[in-house]
């Protein structure tokens, strides 16, 4: 794996994980101090919702990172021990985690009974209420992933994959989004909802030397598209088309691939990934599982008297003990051999040797047909 390693990715995964925890922070600030009830604090709610919203990409972004690591490492079938591998570092963590996840749930009803049980524990796992079901679609496309190599990869051409996977993804979303209310079907547990993800992730991890190309070659657009992007995301919120705070948004899809491509290509600018940001990948799948039970714990410690310091200084707290709550939970546990099973493995790290600085005058002399 070390001769796929893919510095930018770090960046990436760390920025990704660093938006799901300031995300719950804001929700954990909502629910200890109640402003959004309180109509003198419409201002910070405002400033609250646009962090929120901007920050919707951390998930998806997770799923698009997944896929890639996956094309760029695996050209051709899953080698032994593959799926075995990730159940018993993957799965398992996220069925131990979600039980913990599930028993908060169940003790903060007044009246508990197996159907209470039962319920709760369906609503967790298979509707999605667990914030680790990103693991659910992941696993999806360990299969979608083979299927492809094997039937549609050289079959077509992946402009055209990656085009109807694109349109498939956003008729998908807008379907649910607009015409049926959300919460009557689990439908982002469906890889459908992720699928645009999937294909440009697999067409840029399988190319990578050619897509670092089109980065280079369209560097403007790429620089311009997340901003763009960004504008109709909250042009949409305010205009009352789409309010619901989610990254299971139509818009939301469009966003996040351009961010992701942004990203790419400021992580080949840069010399280094910040040693912090490397730390924070490494940990990042624990550190995505455990971080809400943290903030939960500091929720229920903190003073709910509002004031603007105060509310600033809940969300540095609620993030820092996001970051740092699970990174030492997973370093104590990692010292037993149960604990990989428990909070997920370590990740690997960043290699000593610099990344090669890409040769940009072929992008002008000779484009690239992608």
């Amino acid at each position: 794996m070390a001769k796929n390693l893919v510095n930018e990715i770090f960046l990436l995964r760390s920025l990704a994980c660093l938006a799901v925890v300031i995300i719950h922070s804001i929700n954990s600030v909502f629910a200890n101090f109640g402003i959004r009830k309180v109509p003198e604090y419409m201002e910070i709610n405002n400033v609250l919702f646009v962090i929120q919203i901007l920050l919707m990409f951390g998930t998806p972004m997770f799923v698009f990172i997944s896929e890639f690591i996956l094309a760029n490492a695996y050209k051709e079938k899953a080698p032994e021990g593959f799926f075995l591998k990730r159940i018993k570092f993957i799965l398992t963590p996220f069925l131990v985690i979600g039980l913990c996840s599930s028993l908060i749930a169940i003790f903060q009803h007044d009246y508990i009974s197996t159907g209470t049980i039962l319920t709760t524990i369906y609503e967790q796992f298979l509707l999605g209420y667990f914030h680790g079901y990103f693991v659910l679609i992941i696993f999806q496309f360990y299969f979608l992933h083979f299927i492809f190599r094997k039937y549609i990869e050289g079959r077509f051409q992946a402009k055209y994959i990656v085009m109807v996977s694109i349109m498939i993804n956003a008729c998908y979303l807008a379907y649910y989004n607009f015409v049926e209310p959300i919460t009557t079907f689990p439908f982002h547990m469906l890889f459908l909802a992720w699928i645009g993800y999937f294909a440009i992730a697999f067409y840029c991890g399988s190319n990578f030397n050619k897509f670092k190309l089109q980065l280079i070659k369209y560097r403007k657009i790429i620089l311009a598209t997340p901003i763009l992007t960004g504008l109709i995301v909250l042009f949409f919120c305010y205009s009352g088309f789409l309010t619901f705070i989610q990254s299971k948004r139509v818009d939301i899809v469009f966003y996040t691939i351009s961010l992701a491509f942004f990203l790419f290509y400021v992580g080949m600018q840069i010399k280094k990934v910040p040693n912090i940001l490397i730390k924070i990948s490494q940990y990042s799948f624990g550190i995505y599982l455990l971080h809400p039970f943290f903030q939960l714990f500091l929720e229920n410690l903190f003073p709910n008297n509002y004031s603007l310091t105060s509310l600033v200084i809940y969300i540095i707290a609620a993030t820092v003990i996001g970051l740092i709550g699970p990174v030492l939970s997973i370093i104590i546990f990692n010292k037993f051999k149960f604990g990989p099973y428990i909070v997920g493995k370590v990740g690997i790290g960043s290699n000593s040797i610099s990344p090669k600085q890409f040769p940009k005058e072929k992008v002008y002399k000779k484009p690239v047909s992608y």
